[in-house]
């Protein structure tokens, strides 16, 4: 009896993990598909218009997002140097410069989007590969108990 109740307590964890990563699995495999429905909304406005970018860095001298990708020289600044001597000597970005910005973060925005979900896509085909086997063996093996029972 203690047998058949821990066969089935298995089976019945395995089919909710089983359940729980299907859904993560399909909302991982629209993130690959449609990464711009699922990125998050505050970073995808802000990456849609030049003016929308501009309100979103409202500082000339701030830090982007990708200090690297946008500014080589990020982080090479020496302690002697002020960030508002910095913003001074720097000429306005004009709009082709800010949109070429723009689309750069937008596209580094939506590999990040991809990657996540193909990271987390791997993770969910891990915990169905180990449920899956679970269920189908302890679901037999309670298959078996009844049978034994029943003779």
């Amino acid at each position: 009896m203690f047998t058949r109740i821990y066969a089935l307590a298995v089976c019945f964890a395995s089919i909710l993990c089983i359940a729980i990563s299907t859904g993560v699995g399909l909302y991982d495999l629209v993130q690959i598909s449609f990464p711009r429905l699922t990125m998050d909304s505050y970073l995808y406005q802000n990456l849609q218009s030049n003016d929308a970018y501009r309100r979103s860095h409202p500082y000339p001298g701030m830090m982007q997002a990708y200090p690297v990708m946008v500014n080589p020289n990020a982080g090479m600044i020496s302690r002697s140097t002020s960030g508002a001597k910095i913003a001074q000597d720097e000429a306005p970005a004009t709009d082709e410069e800010i949109s070429k910005l723009r689309e750069q973060q937008l596209a580094i925005a939506l590999d990040n989007v991809r990657h996540d979900a193909q990271k987390s896509l791997i993770q969910i085909l891990v915990i169905l590969l180990v449920s899956i086997p679970l269920f189908i063996i302890h679901w037999r093996f309670s298959q078996k108990l009844d049978a034994a029972e029943s003779t």
